[in-house]
């Protein structure tokens, strides 16, 4: 029964959390500030069935329920941004040539303007605010082949929770960004462990890196790499970009993720995945 009551409570927490996610009339105060809030509950509870010699129902059930928790949050799934790293020069540019203009967006690439630019990070950081960190933190840069393609959008970043333009709901943090560089052409595969080693030397970098658990993950692009060098010649490629990114992070005691951009056929990087990484 205390048992019952307990989760009976949880329920509770649980039904006004959402209420409050998802912003309707219903929304009410005690709800769950976090999904680790959440979690610290059902430890509690575990410990206790354990000390009551209920250890079946500890590590069964409920430890089902903490293994969803940490899984699922109350986010279900992390949202991935990508955007072209020319985008991105093209916007400091324009910001700061102050090429902005009142009566109409400015144009960035065909499809793309600095508003939409700015917008994406305003609304990052809008689902984050709302549904955790989780919900929404890797962005991925497109054909990266400097450094400063990385730092660019961190700049981006403080940019547009700073500019009133357009603000909305979550604006006045900037959004918490993994920056995510993206390998894919010759030349920056080539070049993957000189980008990383002048990056990982950008003390301000670092300090941002610093509040990421010095944790840095970077994609490596087969398709691309495949359709301009040929499957052998983008093979070898990636195979020495991987020694030299690995190389790089240890120097620097940095934990590196490395993620296969691969396809299913084999002009996008299929094949046998031990082979290829």
């Amino acid at each position: 029964e205390p048992y019952r009551q307990r989760f009976g409570f949880i329920a509770e927490r649980l039904r006004r959390t959402r209420a409050a996610l998802t912003g309707g009339a219903a929304a009410r105060t005690g709800g769950y500030p976090d999904a680790a809030a959440l979690d610290h509950e059902l430890e509690e509870i575990q410990a206790a069935l354990i000390a009551d010699g209920l250890g079946r129902v500890a590590w069964g059930e409920v430890a089902d329920l903490r293994w969803q928790l940490g899984t699922f949050g109350f986010h279900l799934a992390s949202l991935e941004i990508r955007q072209h790293s020319a985008v991105h020069r093209t916007a400091l540019m324009a910001i700061a040539e102050a090429a902005a203009d009142e009566a109409g967006p400015t144009e960035l690439a065909p499809g793309v303007t600095l508003d939409e630019v700015l917008a994406t990070f305003r609304a990052i950081a809008a689902v984050q605010a709302r549904f955790g960190e989780a919900a929404c933190h890797r962005y991925v840069v497109s054909f990266t082949l400097a450094a400063s393609d990385v730092t660019d959008v961190l700049s981006l970043a403080r940019h547009a929770a700073g500019d009133d333009a357009g603000a909305g709901e979550g604006e006045g943090a900037a959004a918490a960004l993994d920056v995510v560089p993206l390998f894919e052409s010759f030349d920056a595969l080539r070049d993957a462990g000189r980008i990383l080693r002048e990056l990982l030397a950008d003390p301000d970098y670092r300090v941002h890196l610093a509040a990421r658990r010095d944790r840095q993950e970077v994609m490596l692009g087969y398709s691309d790499s495949n359709k301009e060098s040929g499957f052998l010649s983008a093979a070898w490629l990636l195979h020495e970009a991987q020694s030299e990114l690995v190389a790089t992070a240890r120097d620097y005691g940095v934990e590196l993720t490395l993620f296969h951009g691969r396809g299913g056929a084999i002009g996008r990087g299929g094949g046998p995945t031990n082979r290829a990484i």
